[in-house]
C-alpha cells in the first residue's frame, strides 16, 4: 500500500556511530529483506533498527519471526519499535516492540497497547556470539560475492517479450519455457484460471 505514495531510497545509509555499537538504520517493510541487513553489517552495523507499523494480521504472523531472524543470520541486536492500536474500522497496528540480542533471544518487548521497554546493549555479547560461531569466517563468498547484484544473462528473461499471433506477451506472464515452447497466464481471460 505505502509503495503507491513513498518512494524508496537510492542508496543504504552507512551504519552511524553511538555509545552503543554501530547502528544499521532501516524502516518497517526493509526487515522482509535480508539483504538490506547484511549490508549493513557488512559495513559494520552492531545493531539493526526497524521502527515499524505492521497491520495486525502480518504483526501476528510475521513480526517477531522476522526480527529474531534479522538478529541471527547478522549476530546483531535488533530494536523495533512499533505502532499499536486500532486506527481506524479497517486498520489496527500490531504493536509489540522488542529488542532481540544477536544470539535471537527476545530481551525486552511491550505488552499490548501504548508502552516502553529498555534493554541492555552488551558489546561484549555480541562479540561472544560472533566469536562462538563464526559466521563471517564461513561466509562462502566466492559463491555468493555480491548476493544484491545479478548478472545480465539471468536478468535477461525479465526484460524478454514473446509473439502469441497479433499478441505480445511480457515475460512477467510467463510460468514455463523451454527452447521450443512456452506457457503464459493469460491476464484477461475468458474462463478464470484459465492457462493458455
Amino acid at each position: 500500500m505505502e509503495s503507491k505514495y513513498v518512494l524508496p531510497g537510492s542508496k543504504i545509509v552507512p551504519p552511524l556511530e553511538t555509545p552503543v555499537g554501530n547502528v544499521g538504520l532501516s524502516i518497517c517493510y526493509d526487515m522482509r529483506f535480508p539483504e538490506l541487513s547484511l549490508a549493513l553489517t557488512k559495513m559494520g552495523a552492531d545493531l539493526l533498527t526497524f521502527p515499524s507499523a505492521f497491520t495486525f494480521a502480518t504483526g501476528a504472523a510475521h513480526w517477531e519471526t522476522l526480527l529474531r531472524a534479522r538478529a541471527i543470520e547478522n549476530q546483531c541486536y535488533v530494536v523495533a519499535a512499533a505502532q499499536t492500536g486500532a486506527h481506524n474500522k479497517k486498520r489496527t497496528s500490531w504493536g509489540h516492540a522488542m529488542v532481540i540480542d544477536p544470539w535471537g533471544t527476545v530481551i525486552a518487548q511491550c505488552s499490548e497497547g501504548a508502552n516502553m521497554v529498555t534493554a541492555e546493549i552488551d558489546l561484549q555479547l555480541l562479540k561472544s556470539v560472533r566469536e562462538s560461531m563464526p559466521l563471517w569466517k564461513h561466509r562462502r563468498n566466492d559463491l555468493y560475492p555480491k548476493m544484491t547484484q545479478t548478472d545480465s544473462s539471468s536478468s535477461s528473461h525479465y526484460q524478454e517479450s514473446y509473439q502469441f499471433g497479433q499478441v505480445v506477451v511480457k515475460s512477467d506472464s510467463v510460468f514455463y519455457k523451454t527452447s521450443l515452447t512456452f506457457a503464459f497466464t493469460n491476464k484477461k481471460c475468458v474462463v478464470p484460471g484459465r492457462i493458455l
